[in-house]
């Protein structure tokens, strides 16, 4: 039974959990409101309109709001300190020296020892949004952003992957870790996966295309389309299940009891030399001079066809597979 505890100011676009048990929220209108010891309080608004979320440190909290980042003092949302003014702030998250990264409008920023401190240079542009920022355990950070696809910091070296590297889409809600190998990313368009070891073989120049596997309403989503620029946009719980948000609700994925369809056996359907059609069965023989060999191939698949994606080879021509995506 779901019980509504809060309304009257607009649409919820974050919430966090704080390190004593509380749970902040931010409404749409500015409004912060907190959940403690069973009882829900809205502590008052600003005019920082929508507050998207929220984050912690060990002698702070912080607000990202659509004019800025603010510091909290307490429970007086009043005595709040402008400390990132002027910029949409989608989402903070602090790294393991405690500055802080900023998910913005205007891409990424990094707020330490006070000040706004610069930042690798070749990284998300500046003129494309950031939507979240996430740290891997060895300090590797991933950014998301709403257009510009998915990108690594490393060791100060930055790495973009995009719909060119095989990634289904460039915009990019949130990246979720199953912690089984595969990352998983929301767009307005559906759910994909892709395994972490491609991303890294993509990086190191192993691989050129990046392989997905796509998820909408046919797999059970209430709707393909997901929200973001707001923090959550996406969670992994305790139990390992990853949770998104939809414009028709939220979708579940259990990572663990997913069974993937194995693949089609491809097909060919015709063959053509030189343009003309050719009756093919165990063999064919080129003529002399013949120029052009078109090899017109398929794979049976009533669900998704648009999602397969094909590679060939020709033995003893070609030495390794081309691919050849969507094409037939």
């Amino acid at each position: 039974t779901a019980t509504k505890i809060a309304d009257g100011h607009g649409t919820m676009y974050g919430n966090f959990p704080d390190s004593r048990g509380n749970v902040w929220f931010g409404a749409r209108d500015g409004s912060i409101g907190r959940w403690r010891d069973g009882q829900f309080t809205w502590l008052g608004a600003r005019a920082w309109e929508r507050v998207r979320g929220f984050a912690e440190t060990k002698d702070a909290m912080w607000v990202a709001t659509d004019n800025g980042l603010f510091q909290l003092h307490g429970d007086h949302l009043e005595d709040a300190e402008a400390i990132v003014p002027a910029v949409a702030v989608s989402a903070i998250t602090p790294d393991a020296t405690g500055a802080l990264w900023l998910a913005t409008e205007s891409g990424v920023m990094k707020w330490a020892a006070g000040a706004l401190v610069a930042i690798p240079p070749g990284g998300p542009p500046s003129n494309t949004s950031a939507t979240t920022i996430q740290f891997d355990g060895d300090g590797t950070m991933w950014v998301t952003t709403e257009g510009a696809g998915l990108w690594r910091l490393r060791n100060g070296q930055w790495f973009g992957y995009s719909s060119k590297d095989g990634m289904f889409d460039d915009l990019v809600w949130r990246v979720l870790d199953d912690g089984r190998g595969y990352f998983w990313m929301s767009s307005n368009r559906g759910i994909w996966k892709v395994a972490r070891e491609q991303l890294e073989e993509r990086a190191a120049g192993k691989r050129q295309t990046i392989e997905f596997v796509l998820y909408g309403e046919a797999d059970g989503m209430p709707d393909r389309e997901c929200d973001g620029s707001m923090d959550p946009a996406g969670w992994r719980s305790r139990d390992g299940r990853l949770w998104f948000p939809t414009v028709k609700g939220v979708a579940v994925i259990d990572p663990a009891h997913l069974h993937p369809t194995p693949p089609a056996d491809a097909l060919i359907d015709g063959v053509r030399v030189d343009g003309q059609p050719q009756r093919f069965r165990d063999s064919l023989t080129l003529a002399p001079g013949s120029s052009r060999l078109e090899i017109a191939y398929t794979a049976p698949a009533l669900r998704y066809p648009e999602r397969l994606r094909f590679r060939y080879r020709l033995d003893g021509f070609d030495s390794g597979w081309n691919d050849a995506g969507a094409q037939r």
